[in-house]
């Protein structure tokens, strides 16, 4: 499989222009080029590139690690990550954890994210590793896109890791008011919501996951039903501001006196003036637990 610059662009961070003078400069990547002059590059060199990112914000100077082979590059990370320096481990970890989505090797990639989690512990591998890892895969923020097969692949593993990590924490107490964890109708991108299901309950709480795709028709049944504490939900796809507030205005009125937390990206939740009153609005997943200790 081929990626075309912009691709490389969004994995590593780096710009265009960036990657194009490393290439000239230092001969770091040997890019293929179509009829037109476009380039396009390997999974290998992609690899590569991802490694040597992480390792030059550890320090190392572009210069040096243009001389190094793969094996050099990788003794090179794994030196990182015994060092003291947490944070250029979590640099390796987003590397190797994208290498291993790459090559669709799921037992690295779990290898790799058990590691992360050892060191930082759950919330803290979603807020320093994950959601960077998601940024750059293109999937924090799923915008209606089909996803390539990548994609899939880390989407579903990243799932299985949130689940795990649920059975993992104790029960909570069934006689608290809960907190329903739900995304809307025709949304099924869930990562965002399994981080703040698990957030919720390791903080102790009660909360009820309702999975993704949630019918609105069947919101009239939650106040009966749970007597919820408060709603947690991530509108995600653009469908414009007035879809938006129709379903926030459709939560109040078949929820009257819940609070709603609500999580959108910024494209989103920016078109509006200011949230309606009983909903607070998050473009950042991680803020919505900072807000549920104040609950």
């Amino acid at each position: 499989m081929a990626y075309k610059l912009k691709d490389i662009e969004r994995m590593t961070g780096l710009r265009s222009g960036t990657i194009r003078m490393w290439e000239k400069r230092y001969g770091l990547l040997q890019p293929v080029r179509s009829e037109t002059n476009i380039r396009a590059y390997d999974k290998e060199e992609v690899k590569k590139l991802l490694l040597v990112e992480a390792l030059k914000r550890c320090g190392y100077r572009i210069s040096n690690l243009a001389k190094c082979t793969p094996q050099e590059l990788t003794a090179l990370a794994e030196k990182e990550l015994l060092a003291e320096s947490e944070e250029g481990a979590v640099g390796v970890w987003v590397q190797r954890l994208l290498s291993a989505a790459l090559d669709f090797d799921e037992l690295a990639f779990q290898q790799w994210l058990n590691r992360a989690v050892f060191h930082l512990g759950h919330l803290q591998t979603y807020r320093r590793v994950l959601v960077p890892l998601l940024q750059r895969a293109g999937l924090l923020w799923n915008v209606g896109k089909a996803e390539s097969l990548h994609e899939h692949f880390l989407s579903n593993l990243i799932r299985g890791f949130f689940f795990s990590a649920v059975e993992r924490l104790p029960l909570p107490n069934r006689s608290e008011a809960p907190f329903l964890v739900f995304l809307p109708e025709g949304e099924f991108h869930e990562i965002p919501l399994l981080f703040a299901h698990y957030g919720l309950l390791a903080q102790g709480r009660r909360s009820v996951y309702l999975g993704q795709n949630f019918e609105t028709d069947l919101l009239s049944h939650l106040q009966r039903t749970f007597r919820p504490r408060a709603i947690v939900t991530f509108y995600l796809m653009d469908r414009g501001v007035e879809s938006f507030v129709n379903y926030l205005d459709t939560l109040r009125s078949e929820l009257p006196g819940v609070e709603l937390f609500v999580g959108a990206p910024e494209r989103v939740a920016g078109k509006l003036d200011r949230p309606p009153e009983g909903v607070r609005l998050f473009t950042e997943p991680a803020a919505i637990l900072e807000a549920f200790s104040e609950q």
